[in-house]
């Protein structure tokens, strides 16, 4: 078990423990990019949920992912795609600053703040965050690029309308770990008259499940070539 945050280690070590599976468990403190702790060719498959998103190098990681792996070892990651999100709060700013004529232009500014606070809107910002500068293709690429075979990507893209009717709920929710809950965000970046106003328009979209959400995750898979091949 490798991860770079402590807390997360122990808490894993904990679960181990209660779970009476710790004597078959090694735990690692370390970054995705340089782990530290384990040897080359030294280790069967290696998995990720969700984690080589918020990792700044990714290139490096799956090098690293390679190195450790045994020859005819597996590689079997799950990882979020939030560039669209980044991209779609990116169109609104470039919507406001255009000056466009908008039917609903009295909430896109609001619609466009509560976006960027949880995603970079400029290209820039796109380009630099290590949860927008990729896409499924770089993902497959970077992998096959640093020696991985026989790989296999699927785009899973899930568009939900109705598992958080309840506006406290949606509040407090947030896309990703970095990201503010909208609560946090009504209450930075909004005066007590556009929270209102937000409310009114936003609430009952979220009520009548008519506000949707899209997810979308990439799974890989691939193999490290055994010797010789």
């Amino acid at each position: 078990m490798v991860d770079i945050s402590v807390p997360l280690i122990k808490f894993a070590e904990r679960s181990a423990t209660s779970r009476g599976v710790r004597q078959q468990c090694t735990f690692l403190v370390s970054s995705a990019e340089h782990i530290g702790g384990l040897n080359d060719d030294s280790v069967d498959a290696v998995t990720t949920r969700s984690s080589l998103a918020y990792v700044a190098d990714k290139n490096a990681a799956l090098r690293e992912c390679f190195r450790i792996l045994k020859p005819g070892g597996r590689l079997s990651i799950a990882e979020p795609v939030f560039r669209d999100n980044a991209l779609a709060a990116a169109l609104m700013r470039t919507r406001l600053e255009s000056g466009e004529k908008d039917p609903e232009k009295s909430i896109l500014p609001f619609l466009h703040r509560w976006q960027s606070a949880q995603y970079p809107d400029t290209n820039e910002g796109i380009q630099s965050s290590p949860i927008t500068n990729y896409s499924e293709r770089d993902l497959l690429q970077w992998a096959q690029t640093v020696g991985f075979r026989e790989l296999h990507l699927e785009l899973h893209i899930s568009v939900t309308n109705s598992y958080r009717k309840s506006w406290e709920t949606f509040l407090d929710s947030s896309p990703h770990p970095l990201a503010p809950p909208l609560r946090t965000i009504l209450h930075e970046r909004f005066t007590a008259e556009e929270r209102k106003l937000f409310e009114t328009v936003v609430r009952p979209m979220v009520e009548s499940s008519e506000l949707s959400e899209t997810d979308r995750m990439v799974y890989l898979t691939a193999l490290k070539p055994p010797k010789g091949k």
